[in-house]
């Protein structure tokens, strides 16, 4: 399998190794001295540590572990509250390219990016490759996933970096959107927790992002529709009631939208 993927001209660029899921994973760790290969890790929740030669701190809910090949380190689920934590080990021809795009910190290897519907997404659906089989449409598949992954990070924390260097706290304003999620949030609550005025609050917000915080906060609704339609059975009527709207036509037409497909036939494209 690795080498298909090092030598397709398809895969090559950047592949993945190995991928996983950990849920509740108690007691879980890892030391290595060396590893030839690139980690990436999202801390669906709980809590974890990680110990490099020049870092040592914290994994919450929301974190996201870079740790480049070549490096030691060691991390570990927290006793009290383990960690559930999505994994891929990934190379490639691009891959330190694409390192650089994520723009994390020289010596920081942790970036905060919240909770992430659609990158959970993403992960099950490269989860769920290793039940298709090993032919090699599977294989091209599993390495744009992660790419697709890696360069949907690349956005993410470049908009939280870009957001805290004009002390702008993203994280907050994200965790008011994901409480949220499944009803209402109006701009004038949000520009409170920003503690700005509600022309200022949007003003900003949408020079920094490019996107209107109300704007972001639907995409974020329909990432978790999309979540939803990913890992159960719910109806897009169900899908719809879950996250606060009354009239499943009109959630149908925002998700086409956002998305560009409806409900129904993103569902049918997972399923075939």
């Amino acid at each position: 399998m690795l080498d298909h993927l090092r030598q397709n001209p398809l895969t090559r660029a950047c592949y993945p190794t190995s991928f996983g899921y950990y849920p509740y994973a108690k007691g879980h760790q890892m030391l290595r001295d060396d590893h030839s290969d690139n980690l990436l890790i999202y801390c669906e929740d709980g809590n974890g540590h990680v110990k490099t030669d020049k870092f040592y701190g914290p994994v919450t809910k929301g974190d996201v572990i870079l740790l480049p090949s070549g490096h030691a380190h060691h991390y570990w689920a927290s006793d009290d509250n383990p960690w559930t934590i999505y994994w891929v080990h990934f190379d490639g021809l691009q891959a330190n390219q694409l390192i650089k795009e994520l723009d994390f910190d020289a010596e920081q290897v942790v970036a905060s990016i919240g909770q992430q519907p659609l990158l959970a997404s993403d992960f099950n659906r490269l989860l769920s490759l290793r039940q298709s089989g090993y032919r090699q449409t599977v294989f091209n598949y599993a390495a744009a996933l992660t790419r697709q992954i890696l360069y949907f990070l690349a956005l993410q924390i470049r908009s939280s970096n870009t957001l805290r260097r004009h002390n702008f706290n993203l994280d907050e304003l994200r965790s008011l959107m994901l409480e949220n999620i499944e009803g209402d949030l109006d701009l004038d609550t949000m520009a409170a927790c920003a503690q700005l005025s509600r022309h200022h609050f949007a003003d900003k917000y949408k020079k920094l992002t490019g996107i209107s915080p109300v704007k972001h906060f639907i995409h974020l609704k329909m990432e978790r529709a999309c979540y939803l339609l990913d890992t159960s059975n719910n109806s897009a009527k169900q899908v719809s009631a879950h996250l606060g709207y009354t009239d499943p036509l009109y959630f149908s037409r925002l998700f086409k939208k956002v998305i560009g497909i409806s409900p129904s036939a993103y569902r049918k494209g997972l399923r075939g």
